[in-house]
């Protein structure tokens, strides 16, 4: 004899699911936190817009965000698209979080936190005492700097930045100075963590 199927209530919504796992509900929550040394918010397609003032530390050293600005229910089997945006003197740098967060499109299967990392943005500047050239390249060698007497670049913090001098005709490369910490290094690569000025000597 058959046995009559359960009857699904309206507070079930029925999901793929691997065999004896229960249905999700109709809505499930969904969690912002804005982190890291910079500044800027999140906004959301659903109407969330959660900014890092909106997040503390708690005394028991855990991030604690406002839950009317954060939090919010969404429907299950949605799709929730997050908005990062910097303050100024500040860049969006990475999702944390769960794993789905991180191209900015969130798949309501569960109950998900996304934490939206914000970096301080720093100035590296670079002059040189005597004729040659300094260039700076960033992650894959790319170009971010190229200077002839003195220049200056805006640098998130924690950006590994590869100083090469090079020497006009008839001179040689005498050393780093200022933040670069008197080092003969070259290329010298350095971690942007505050605002920093490195000189290059050239002599003849």
């Amino acid at each position: 004899t058959e046995s009559p199927s359960t009857p699904v209530t309206p507070t079930t919504l029925v999901m793929p699911t691997t065999p004896g796992t229960p249905p999700l509900p109709n809505q499930l929550g969904f969690f912002l936190q804005v982190d890291g040394t910079g500044q800027g918010k999140v906004t959301t397609d659903t109407g969330l817009s959660c900014h890092s003032t909106d997040c503390q530390v708690s005394p028991a050293g855990e991030l604690e965000c406002n839950p009317q600005a954060c939090t919010q229910v969404e429907e299950t089997g949605s799709y929730v698209t997050l908005t990062p945006q910097a303050d100024a003197g500040s860049v969006f740098s990475n999702w944390g979080g769960h794993e789905d967060c991180g191209d900015g499109k969130v798949f309501m299967n569960g109950g998900k936190v996304c934490i939206a990392f914000f970096r301080r943005i720093y100035e590296l500047s670079v002059t040189l005492q005597g004729p040659g050239q300094v260039m700076g390249y960033g992650a894959n060698q790319r170009p971010v700097m190229d200077c002839g007497s003195q220049c200056q670049t805006s640098v998130s913090e924690g950006m590994r930045i590869s100083l090469q001098a090079t020497p006009s005709q008839g001179m040689t490369f005498g050393g780093w100075s200022g933040d670069c910490e008197n080092s003969t290094q070259n290329p010298l690569t350095l971690e942007v963590t505050k605002e920093m000025t490195c000189q290059a000597t050239f002599v003849a």
